[in-house]
């Protein structure tokens, strides 16, 4: 079920350190605009976490439902710390207007229903396939909505 690489350890240990980021983060999330900035910090959290337990499942649909927790993690931790960016740097008030709002969680939302609904399109991966360089690393197969996602 999961075997304990390098890699694998390597990302437990970071997600301790984000852990210990994360907390100091959410004792100072009453601050201006800290708590997008704290929400960002527990998605990187369970983003490592969760990449960690990809990189030692040994069964490839194991590490297909880690993969699809990565780009949910991932895309929540990129749109808080965008908006705790633009927020800091003065650009709040783009946030106001409903339009970019929407647009700003849409297109995540979006790279997140075509990981999660990948088993029926086969649009973000196409196949996968064991890789020769270790027994429990996998080559996804990119489908066509993969440069969509990645770009």
């Amino acid at each position: 079920m999961f075997k304990f690489t390098v890699i694998a350890v390597a990302l437990f240990i970071t997600t301790a350190i984000n852990i210990i980021g994360a907390v100091i983060s959410w004792r100072r999330a009453k601050s201006r605009y800290g708590l997008y900035f704290a929400l960002g910090m527990t998605a990187v959290t369970c983003w490592t976490f969760v990449s960690g337990l990809d990189y030692a499942a040994t069964s490839i649909p194991l590490k297909v439902f880690f993969a699809q927790w990565e780009y949910l993690f991932y895309h929540l931790a990129l749109i808080h710390f965008l908006i705790f960016g633009l927020f800091y740097a003065g650009y709040g008030e783009l946030l106001e207007r409903k339009p970019v709002l929407a647009l700003l969680w849409f297109i995540p939302a979006l790279n997140v229903l075509l990981a999660w609904t990948n088993d029926w399109h086969k649009w973000l991966w196409s196949g996968f396939e064991w890789s020769q360089f270790g027994e429990n690393t996998v080559i996804f197969e990119h489908g066509p909505a993969f440069l969509w996602v990645a770009g």
